[in-house]
C-alpha cells in the first residue's frame, strides 16, 4: 500500500498523496515518539509534517522495490527531521544553569571514575561521538546498528545524569 502510493505520488497523483499521508502520518508520529522521547508532542508532529512534505517532494527519487524498503525510506527521513530539530534546539538554547552547576561540582579527577563504570562498547561510542562522528558513522565503524548506537548514547546519558545528581 505505501509502496504503490509512493510510486503514484512520484507520478503526480494527488489522491495517492492523500492516501499516503493518511496511512503514514500516524505511523511516523508513533515511530518518532518511541525513538525521540526528548521531543515534545508539538516537535514530533512538526517533524512528522516535515517528513511528509519531503516524502512528497522526493518521491521520484525513491529506488526501492518493496513495501519494507518504502517504510524504511520514510522512517529514515523522519529520523533525520527529528535529529535536525534536536540539533537546532541544542544550538539555540543556553545551558540549563542547574545542569551546568552539576557539571561544575564534579572534579576533573572524577571523570575517569565515571568512564570506568561504562561498558567497553559505551566507551567506544562516547569516544567516537566526542571526535564528531555521527550515529550512522559510529554504527558502521563498530559494526552495529544505528538504533543500537542510539540506545548506547541514551544509556550513557542516563548513567551520567544519575552520577551527577
Amino acid at each position: 500500500m505505501v509502496l504503490d502510493n509512493l510510486i503514484r505520488v512520484a507520478a503526480g497523483d494527488a489522491e495517492a498523496l492523500a492516501a499516503l499521508y493518511e496511512a503514514l502520518f500516524p505511523r511516523v508520529v508513533s515511530h518518532l515518539r518511541v525513538r525521540f522521547d526528548n521531543l515534545d508532542e508539538g516537535e514530533i508532529e512538526g517533524a512528522a509534517q516535515q517528513t511528509m512534505l519531503q516524502v512528497w517532494q522526493k518521491a521520484a527519487t525513491f529506488r526501492g522495490q518493496t513495501e519494507r524498503e518504502a517504510m524504511g525510506w520514510v522512517m529514515r527521513i523522519a529520523e533525520r527531521k527529528a535529529l535536525d530539530l534536536l540539533r537546532l534546539e541544542t544550538r539555540s538554547t543556553e545551558l540549563d544553569p542547574e545542569r551546568h552547576s552539576a557539571y561544575d561540582r564534579v572534579d576533573e579527577t572524577d571523570w575517569p571514575r565515571f568512564f570506568s563504570r561504562l561498558t567497553q562498547r559505551e566507551r567506544e561510542v562516547v569516544e567516537l561521538l566526542y571526535q564528531g562522528y555521527k550515529a550512522v558513522e559510529i554504527a558502521a565503524s563498530l559494526q552495529i546498528s544505528e538504533p543500537r548506537v542510539t540506545q548506547l548514547v541514551h544509556a550513557v546519558r542516563e548513567k551520567a545524569r544519575k552520577w551527577l545528581v
